[in-house]
Order: structure tokens, then sequence, then C-alpha cells
């Protein structure tokens, strides 16, 4: 679901506190997996996360179950869940999902979405989105609940590394043409510090780190500010 400038502010006014309750009751009936109308972006720890769970590589799992793209305004790979021919996710099998302990976060949230706060206290936003199921005799539950079922806490500092990572980098990228012989380079370097040279037996946040520093001295030599 696209949101515009008005949505964006409408979503800021209403940034939930951790007690705050909202209603929703999922049936785990899978039909938020199939015919979505946009697809579901990953951040690096979602495939991570995915790739342990099923005990594949991260480039393994990448292969069976991604695609990925140029962002038009980032100019960064964009990493999505790859669907279906009939439109649904291909990790849904027999109506589960394979992965639904340690599912990509937005999916986890649902029908909460979030938003990155800038400023001396870093953190994610929460807001409820428009329903388009789970709304029949609703149950009620409180933000924290919600959170702490999917153990999204545990994973926000490396939520926040990467929205920061990810906006430095789209900034540096604004300056790379895409018709030089060294962007396609680029992006394999990006590809393999965001979601590909990671060891799902390490520590998913070291080695990020670590990429971020072997990204910082290739950029250096390129003579891309970061």
């Amino acid at each position: 679901m696209k949101y515009n400038e008005e949505d964006i502010q409408r979503f800021m006014a209403n940034i939930m506190k951790e007690d705050d309750t909202f209603n929703f009751d999922c049936k785990i009936c899978g039909n938020c997996c199939r015919n979505r109308e946009e697809p579901i972006m990953l951040a690096g720890y979602d495939i991570f996360r995915m790739s342990k769970a099923l005990s594949l590589e991260p480039v393994k799992f990448i292969s069976k179950y991604t695609e990925w793209y140029v962002g038009s305004n980032s100019n960064l790979p964009v990493v999505i869940l790859k669907p279906r021919y009939t439109g649904s996710c291909l990790l849904l099998r027999n109506g589960k999902c394979q992965v639904q302990e340690n599912k990509p976060i937005v999916c986890a949230i649902y029908p909460l979405g979030r938003m990155f706060i800038a400023g001396e206290e870093e953190n994610f936003g929460y807001f409820q989105q428009p329903l388009s199921c789970g709304f029949k005799n609703c149950k009620e539950h409180k933000l924290k609940e919600w959170l702490d079922k999917f153990k999204i806490h545990e994973w926000d500092e490396a939520s926040i590394l990467w929205a920061k990572t990810i906006a430095r980098c789209s900034m540096a990228m604004q300056d790379v043409h895409r018709d030089i012989p060294l962007f396609a380079g680029i992006l394999s370097v990006l590809l393999n510090v965001f979601y590909i040279a990671y060891d799902i037996e390490k520590d998913y946040l070291e080695q990020f780190r670590e990429n971020i520093k072997k990204m910082e001295t290739i950029f250096k030599e390129l003579e891309i500010e970061l």
C-alpha cells in the first residue's frame, strides 16, 4: 500500500505508546500473503533471520525466494520477496508461513506499520494501518504485547543501524551515475554488505558492522563520500 504525505503526517500524529491498544484478530488464513498489491521489501536482518530458520546460506535464500531491482530514488539494491505466478508468497505452504516465527518484521507487526524517527532518541514509531482483514470479532491487543510476540525489540539495534546506513548510502549514491562502468561493481558491493555476506551461525549485528567498515573502505577508494 502506498502512502502519500498526508497519510504520513496522520501516522506521525498517531504514533502509539507501549500501553496503547488496537483491535485485530488474525485467523492465520494466509490471505494477506496472497495477491498483494505491494511487494514485501526486505531488510538484511529479515533475510538473515529467514535464512537461519530454513538453514540456508543467505545467498541461497536470496536466489530461491527473492528478486531485486535498483531503487529509482535511492540508487540502491532493493530486495523483495518473490511471488508465485499466482501472486502468493513463495514462503506460503498449505496456507501456512514456513518462517512464521522469523517472518519479515513488516509481516510480523501487521496490522501495524512503523517508521524510523531520527533525533536524540533514535527509535521506531508504530501506528495502525487501515485493516484489510482481521476486523470481525476483534480482540484487543497492547502494542508492547504485539511487538513482544515476535521479539521485535530484540532487533531494534540492528533495525536502527540498518535505517541509518541505508540513508547514508542513498545520499552517497545520488552522485553515482548508472551508466558508469563501475556501477555494477558498486551494486555488487552493496548487495554483499546488506544481504549476502553473512554467516547464519554468527551474530548478525557484529557482521553487519564489519561489513559497513569494509564498504566504507571501498567507497573511500572509489572517492564516493559517505
